[in-house]
C-alpha cells in the first residue's frame, strides 16, 4: 500500500560501515513505503510495553484501535508490588471508562475454532488461558450495552486451512489527531502471562497471578431493560434532526441517556469486578515490543481498517481520508528511516520475509535473531544461496547469534531447528545457538523467549509479531516494523545482550570473530555454572544443540503443524 515517493527519505552514509544505512535493500520493495518520519521506541519486557499502552490509552481524546492474536480484558497492565492490584490499571476499566468518555473503542481478536483464546506454550497455562477466553465472553456482552465500545472476533485469514492463526499485535491511538497519535506494533498479546520484567527471575510474585472477571448482579437483572434503553436511543438520535420534532423529545432522550447510563455505571460504576488468583507455575517470558509516532502510525491503521472491514466493520476516518502528510509534518526531530511490513496472503503480501532476507543478506559484521522459533527452511536456502553469490562464505566469517527455545521431545515441534543449523552448519556459515535459563539456581526455570526480534550491524533491527517460520513470513497474517537506525540498533542490542549474556560485547563491531569468541566463552562458562548447579556467571544464555527429529514433516509445512494431522497450536 504505497502512497508514492516519500521525498523527505534520506540516504544518510555511515563511515563505521562505509555505506548508505538506508540503502532501499534493507526494505522490502512492495508493501508500504520506507518512511524518514516515523519515531520508534523500542519496548523490551512486558513491565516496559504494559506501562506504555495503559499511559497512551488513558491519554486516548478520539478513538482506540486494537488488533490481535490474544486479549485478557483482565490483563493488569501497570503491577503493584506484589500480587496487588489497583482495578484502573485493568484492560477491562480502561477501555470501559474510554468509551464511557465519548473515546471510540474498537478492539478485533483472532477466534481460534476449536479452542480457548491464548497460549499454554508461552509461559502461562491452560487454565489460565480458559481464564482468559472467560474474560473475554463477559466483556464482549458487557461491550453489546456500552456505546462506543465494539469488539469483534476474526477468523484466521491465513493460508493454512485449520491450523492458521490471525497472529498481529498492534494498537493505533488516536488517528484522528496527528499532533497527538500514536501507535504500538508488538510482540507482546493483551494477556497475563505476557507480563514480565527484564530481570526475569524464577519466581516473581507480580507476574504469578491472574485475575477472574465477573459480572455484577445488580447489572445482569437491569440487561434487558439496557437493550431496550439502548435500542430507543439509538432510534430517537437518528430522528433529533428532523423538522416538526414533538414537544419534549429532546428532553425525553436525555431522561432515556440518563437512567440507561445510571444502569450501567450501577454499583460502583462499573457492571463488573474481580477475583485474583495466584498461578506460581508461570515461566519468566522475554518479549519486545515498539510504540511509534509520526508518518508510520497512518500505514498501521491501515492494517486496523483491513481486518476489521474484512469483518463487517467500518472505519472512522478511513484510512484514504487521512491527512498523511500532517502526520508526517508533526514527527518527532528523532525520527528513524523505517517501513511498516505485513505478512498478509489474502493479498499476496509477504514483506516481513523480504525485511528478514534484504537485512540478513546485507549483513558484514553479526546477525542477532531473537526468536520464539528458528525453523524456516525455505528462507535458510535462500540466505545461504544470497550469502554464496556475494562470496562472503570464502571472504569472512559472519556470525549468526541466535537465541531460541527448546521444544525437543514435543511431537510435531522438535526438529525444524536441527533441520535449519544442519542447513547452515553444511554451507559453512556459523551459528550460536542459544537458549535461555533463569540465572539464579534455586529454583531454575527455562526463560520462554515469545520475542520477534532481528538485529543487524548495528544499523536495522525488526521488531513485530513475526517468528522465524513459513507461517509467519508467508502464511499467517503479521505486523512488523524494520528500522535502519544506528544509535537505535547499537542501543537495542546493548540492551538485549545484557539480558542474554550480561555483556555488551562491544567488540563485535570492530571484529566480529572476536566478538562471537566472546560470546562463546561467556556461553562456556555459564554452561559449566549450570552442570555445577551453580547461579550462571553471564545473564541467562546457555548452548542449546538440538538433536530432535520427531515429528519433522518433508514439505514446507515443517515450519508448523501439519495442517491435516496435527492440533498442535503453534503461535
Amino acid at each position: 500500500m504505497s502512497d508514492g515517493p516519500t521525498p523527505d527519505t534520506k540516504q544518510p552514509f555511515d563511515p563505521s560501515i562505509g555505506r548508505s544505512i538506508s540503502s532501499p535493500n534493507w526494505f522490502s520493495n512492495q508493501g508500504y513505503d520506507p518512511r524518514a518520519t516515523t519515531k520508534i521506541n523500542p519496548l523490551v519486557s512486558g513491565e516496559t510495553a504494559f506501562n506504555a499502552v495503559a499511559t497512551a490509552l488513558r491519554n486516548a481524546q478520539h478513538s482506540i484501535n486494537m488488533a490481535f492474536w490474544g486479549v485478557d480484558p483482565g490483563m493488569l497492565l501497570i503491577r503493584g508490588t506484589k500480587n496487588n492490584y489497583d482495578r484502573k490499571n485493568t484492560l477491562a476499566d480502561i477501555l470501559y471508562a474510554k468509551a464511557k468518555a465519548n473515546v471510540k473503542v474498537k478492539v478485533i481478536v483472532w477466534d481460534h475454532p476449536t479452542s480457548f483464546i491464548g497460549s499454554g506454550s508461552d509461559g502461562g497455562s491452560a487454565i489460565v488461558e480458559q481464564n482468559n477466553s472467560k474474560n473475554l465472553g463477559i466483556f464482549r456482552q458487557i461491550a453489546k450495552l456500552v456505546p462506543n465500545l465494539d469488539i469483534k472476533m476474526t477468523n484466521a485469514h491465513s493460508a493454512i486451512f485449520g491450523t492458521g492463526s490471525f497472529h498481529q499485535k498492534f494498537i493505533v491511538v488516536d488517528i484522528e489527531n496527528p499532533p497527538s497519535a500514536t501507535a504500538f506494533v508488538m510482540g507482546h498479546n493483551m494477556m497475563p502471562n505476557y507480563w514480565g520484567t527484564t530481570t526475569l527471575p524464577p519466581r516473581n510474585a507480580r507476574r504469578e497471578f491472574y485475575l477472574e472477571l465477573i459480572r455484577k448482579g445488580g447489572e445482569i437483572t437491569d440487561l434487558n431493560r439496557i437493550r431496550i434503553l439502548s435500542t430507543q436511543i439509538a432510534n430517537r438520535e437518528a430522528l433529533n434532526n428532523s423538522p416538526n420534532l414533538p414537544d419534549g423529545w429532546l428532553e425525553d432522550t436525555a431522561e432515556m441517556v440518563a437512567e440507561r447510563d445510571a444502569l450501567i455505571n450501577s454499583t460502583s460504576g462499573f457492571p463488573f469486578s474481580f477475583i485474583s488468583h495466584a498461578y506460581p507455575e508461570m515461566k519468566p517470558l522475554l518479549d519486545v515490543s515498539t510504540q511509534i509516532w509520526g508518518g508510520g502510525i497512518t500505514d498501521v491503521y491501515h492494517s486496523f481498517e483491513r481486518i476489521w472491514t474484512l469483518n463487517g466493520g467500518t472505519t472512522e476516518p478511513t484510512y484514504a481520508s487521512l491527512n498523511k502528510p500532517a502526520f508526517a509534518k508533526h514527527a518527532p526531530p528523532t525520527s528513524s528511516v523505517s517501513q511498516i511490513a505485513a505478512t498478509f496472503p489474502e493479498k499476496g503480501e509477504a514483506n516481513i520475509r523480504k525485511l528478514y532476507l534484504n537485512a540478513i543478506t546485507n549483513a558484514n559484521k553479526y546477525v542477532f535473531i531473537l526468536n520464539q522459533y528458528f525453523r524456516d527452511l525455505d528462507l535458510t536456502d535462500e540466505i545461504i544461496a544470497a550469502y554464496k553469490k556475494r562470496g562472503i562464505i570464502n571472504k569472512k566469517s559472519i556470525p549468526f547469534v541466535v537465541v531460541s527455545n527448546t521444544f525437543e521431545g514435543v511431537f510435531a515441534q522438535e526438529g525444524h531447528d536441527t533441520a535449519v543449523l544442519r542447513k547452515f552448519a553444511k554451507a559453512k556459515i556459523p551459528v550460536h545457538y542459544c537458549r535461555m535459563v533463569t540465572n539464579a539456581a534455586v529454583e531454575r526455570k527455562d526463560i520462554y523467549i515469545h520475542a520477534k526480534v532481528l538485529i543487524v550491524d548495528d544499523v536495522f533491527y525488526t521488531i513485530g509479531s513475526a517468528n522465524f517460520n513459513d507461517r509467519s513470513l508467508r502464511s499467517d497474517p503479521e505486523l512488523n516494523i524494520g528500522v535502519v537506525d544506528p544509535g537505535q540498533a547499537r542501543q537495542l542490542r546493548r540492551e538485549l545482550w545484557n539480558i542474554v549474556i550480561g555483556n555488551p560485547i562491544n567488540e563485535i563491531m570492530k571484529n566480529p570473530d572476536e566478538g562471537a569468541k566472546s560470546w562463546l566463552e561467556y556461553l562456556a562458562e555459564n554452561d559449566e555454572d549450570l552442570n555445577a548447579g551453580l547461579n550462571l556467571s553471564n545473564g541467562c544464555a546457555i548452548t542449546f544443540k538440538p538433536t530432535g527429529w520427531r515429528g519433522i514433516w518433508p514439505t514446507k509445512w515443517a515450519m508448523g503443524p501439519s495442517p491435516s494431522t496435527s492440533t498442535t497450536r503453534v503461535v
